[in-house]
């Protein structure tokens, strides 16, 4: 083989060494940043849980309230 050869597949041996190294770092990344949003998601749903009852609460009260007293 020539020497251009050998550097032509030297660089695409590098390159593809790259790309794969890239690769599996970015599905690293990716599964991180799942298993946090995911994280997220379940305190943002806790948190609705919560102010639901709280806002059932409140209409509770004020529902008390605006019926008057009881007879």
């Amino acid at each position: 083989m020539s020497p251009e050869t050998i550097a032509v597949v030297s660089v695409g041996i590098a390159l593809a060494g790259l790309i794969v190294s890239l690769w599996r770092d970015l599905r690293r990344d990716l599964q991180t940043l799942t298993k946090r949003v995911d994280d997220l998601t379940e305190r943002v749903n806790n948190l609705s849980e919560r102010v639901s009852r709280i806002e059932g609460l409140i209409e509770g009260m004020i529902g008390n309230r605006d019926s008057g007293p009881p007879s």
